[in-house]
């Protein structure tokens, strides 16, 4: 005899188990089962219709009071403000801790969560202390050797912050000084001016109000000033920054300006382009529009000593700026860029690779490498009464005598040498 199928059996099973659950349940009989009414068969048709027309719902309310159809507003204005540590700091001193400046002391007081505020007169602070609290100096402070402030400190004059102090943040209303190995864990900001000593670690960002100067060896991410003066010299702000800042002059190559095209294998070598030129393109030269703008293919471009460039110049791979050149719009490699003694870009720089920049070189404009940028001694970048950035992803070296005016930022770390 066949045997059955597992199907069946299962199927024959199933059947059993109802019967010997369901006969108890019912008092051994199973209820009649009564006819449908004639309305749930439009019942259950209408809710499936409904079901597969919510996709829909929002496409057809997009019909009849259309939001998306204008361009997303973007604020071309909108800069992010270097300022933004100490302001959001000030604002949070002067709704919650302006009226303790009355009774100097220890104080409790909520703020994201319960702190400690000691409000103080002193004007110095002897060396080894270590305070676990907010500290906030009513009058000028000056801190001796190896003071650790584990929270913010707040100093509502000038603040001198001694050798080898640890600090968490510091806001000062006048100028503040840190002095030789300070390491600022978070921001350090002034109303007014900034000096920072050999070796100090200066956190995630610091920002003045006005002029800073930083000595050799420090380490930083961000920083903010009008101007930024790098300098092993001594001396005060002001006079460092009158000395860094003056006309841009022209540099002595730049009088043998030559106006013919020179090419060698494997490099690109050039020395004029005019304004609106068209020359014979050819060997990886190509000119597009009206000639202002140039892109250049092979492994590496070169420009001679003593060139004037008129137009933008934008270049695949390496560009090479010879000594003394005169860049009057912006320059852009998608490779690297070296800049030259005596360069002057009168616009701004943009490149994929690394940049570096020889001593005495001015650039008007911005800075900007998703690599390196290495900045030799004497370079100026930016103008005074004009806010501009060097921004670079992988790191930053600046060598002594270099002035920024405005914003620096590296993902990696900033160096001063």
């Amino acid at each position: 005899m066949a045997k059955n199928h597992p199907f069946s059996q299962t199927i024959r099973f199933a059947f059993i188990a109802v019967l010997l659950v369901g006969t108890p349940l019912f008092g051994g009989q199973f209820p009649a089962i009564a006819p449908l009414r004639p309305w749930v068969p439009m019942l259950v048709v209408l809710v499936f219709v409904l079901l597969n027309s919510v996709p829909f719902l929002i496409a057809v309310r997009e019909l009849l009071a259309p939001k998306d159809n204008t361009p997303l507003y973007i604020d071309m204005h909108y800069s992010k403000d270097p300022l933004f540590f100490g302001r959001k700091f000030r604002k949070l001193v002067d709704t919650n801790l302006a009226p303790l400046f009355v009774t100097p002391g220890m104080h409790s007081i909520d703020l994201s969560r319960q702190e400690y505020v000691e409000v103080s007169t002193a004007t110095e602070i002897p060396p080894g202390l270590r305070f676990l609290h907010i500290f906030v100096g009513l009058k000028c402070l000056r801190t001796a050797a190896k003071v650790t402030f584990a929270k913010e400190l707040y100093v509502r004059g000038r603040a001198e912050i001694g050798e080898g102090n640890e600090i968490k943040a510091v806001y000062a209303e006048d100028d503040l000084v840190l002095g030789k190995g300070v390491v600022l864990h978070r921001w350090g900001y002034s109303r007014r001016n900034i000096i920072v000593g050999g070796g100090a670690n200066l956190g995630r960002n610091l920002a003045s109000e006005g002029a800073m100067i930083i000595r050799p060896g420090c380490r930083f991410q961000s920083l903010y000033g009008l101007p930024i003066c790098f300098s092993a010299n001594g001396g005060d702000i002001g006079s460092l920054a009158t000395r860094q800042v003056g006309e841009f002059g022209s540099h002595p190559v730049a009088a043998s300006i030559q106006t013919e095209w020179v090419h060698s294998p494997g490099e690109l070598f050039f020395n004029w382009i005019p304004l609106k030129s068209s020359p014979e393109t050819g060997d990886g030269i190509e000119g597009y529009g009206d000639g202002s703008s140039w892109h250049f293919s092979q492994e590496s471009a070169h420009l001679l000593a003593g060139s004037r460039v008129h137009c933008n110049i934008v270049s695949k791979r390496n560009l090479f700026i010879g000594e003394g050149c005169v860049m009057d719009a912006s320059v852009k490699s998608y490779g690297a860029i070296h800049l030259r003694k005596g360069v002057v870009v009168k616009e701004s720089l943009f490149a994929e690779g690394d940049i570096r920049i020889d001593e005495n070189v001015q650039v008007w404009g911005n800075v900007f490498s998703q690599s390196r940028v290495t900045i030799g001694p004497g370079v100026k970048i930016g103008r005074p009464g004009s806010v501009k950035s060097v921004i670079c992803k992988k790191g930053l070296v600046v060598d002594q005598d270099a002035v920024i005016f405005g914003y620096v930022l590296t993902e990696g770390e900033g160096m001063s040498s």
